[in-house]
């Protein structure tokens, strides 16, 4: 999904995990990831989440948070989601990158 800044993408996304149900991994710079957060208490309280980046590596919730970094490392080790967010995907630039390979993967 591709809108302008301030369009409600983070909401729209929230709205369709509690439609549909299932995992949903979301990854992130690492300065979203705490506005991701508070986005789910606000609009989307029912959802568990869990961080799967630096000393965190769990993936036992509802929406589990990943930066690109820590995806590049380690996407391997990831289980199967439902749906994937890559948010801020304009920084996915170069097709030939470990980044865009590491998100393709997934």
């Amino acid at each position: 999904m591709a809108l302008n800044v301030g369009w409600g993408k983070t909401i729209v996304m929230l709205e369709l995990m509690l439609r549909q149900g299932g995992s949903t991994l979301v990854c992130a710079p690492l300065t979203l990831i705490d506005q991701w957060k508070t986005e789910v208490k606000k609009f989307a309280p029912t959802l568990t989440t869990c961080e799967y980046y630096g000393r965190q590596r769990k993936q036992d919730a509802d929406v589990v948070f990943t930066t690109y970094s820590t995806l590049r490392q380690v996407v391997s080790q990831l289980k199967t989601f439902d749906r994937v967010v890559f948010d801020e995907s304009h920084i996915i630039k170069n097709s030939r990158s470990q980044r865009a390979i590491a998100c393709f993967n997934v």
